[in-house]
């Protein structure tokens, strides 16, 4: 049997996210690791350490790579994972264990060495999406009383929002140092283009030049606003000379809604350009 799981007032969790309760109840008999009796004494230790750390944990044991995890590692990684309990990784991760988490696993199993790694890139399905995700994590050893690494303790933290925000103030750096160096509208446009294509964190952009004519009036008493759709980053070539708005090659993707050239933003200022109609195939 293993511990009790506390909280930090010193009382049992609620039985329906008790994952001590879960783990002792749980037919271990059926995988890799065999029965709970069979554990020796230190493996149980590490999976009590487990379960009472507030850090989100992960273990990986067995010659399979078992999970087992405590609530902080399961809010985490949310919907993708809830029954991961008891499984092995190639079952859990198969978008990413034979070329990501198998040759890392395998590594500390034969060196019995671990691995720091920061800010790292995954590509996973978490509530039932394909997301990008950073995490800072560890992976440590676990030993058998016979000095064989019987697994892997694998500590993390979610850093994916502050990897996210130190990109984008990248992007909107490189933006405004390459822009003051543009001679005309035109060039500013391309220098644009050529920093958001094929960018992490925009997977398309539409830039729109607004021309402001004073000697018209609208209806509503405004200046009259047209702004004209002068590049956009499905555009083939490049903008010549001063030629801001003239006919350029444009490959918009079959999922693409329709997008309008021109926009007289006086008379349609209450109409919603809607762009998120249907993404992109995953």
């Amino acid at each position: 049997m293993l511990l009790p799981l506390t909280n930090n007032r010193g009382k049992i969790e609620n039985e329906e996210s008790n994952l001590v309760d879960i783990l002792n109840n749980y037919d271990w008999s059926t995988t890799s690791l065999g029965p709970m009796d069979s554990w020796e004494p230190a493996f149980k230790a590490s999976v009590n350490i487990c379960l009472q750390t507030a850090l989100p944990i992960v273990l990986y044991v067995g010659p399979d790579w078992t999970l087992i995890y405590n609530e902080a590692w399961r809010s985490m990684l949310m919907t993708n994972n809830q029954h991961a309990l008891g499984k092995p990784a190639a079952q859990v991760w198969p978008e990413m264990y034979d070329n990501v988490l198998k040759p890392k696993l395998e590594n500390i199993r034969a060196t019995g060495k671990g691995i720091v790694e920061n800010a790292k890139y995954f590509k996973f399905q978490r509530n039932g999406n394909v997301e990008e995700a950073y995490f800072d994590y560890s992976l440590s050893p676990l030993f058998k009383s016979d000095g064989t690494v019987w697994g892997v303790l694998n500590a993390m933290r979610d850093v994916t929002q502050n990897a996210l925000n130190i990109q984008r103030l990248r992007t909107l750096e490189e933006l405004r140092s390459r822009t003051s160096d543009a001679v005309s509208l035109a060039s500013s446009c391309e220098i644009m283009k050529t920093v958001l294509h094929n960018n992490a964190d925009i997977p398309y952009a539409l830039i729109y030049l607004v021309e402001n004519n004073d000697s018209k009036k609208s209806l509503s008493g405004f200046k009259s606003h047209i702004a004209h759709l002068a590049i956009t980053t499905f555009d083939d070539g490049y903008i010549n000379g001063n030629v801001v708005y003239g006919k350029v090659k444009r490959h918009f993707p079959d999922y693409f809604p329709e997008t309008p050239e021109i926009i007289d933003l006086s008379k349609d200022i209450d109409e919603n350009y809607n762009y998120i109609k249907q993404g992109p195939p995953v």
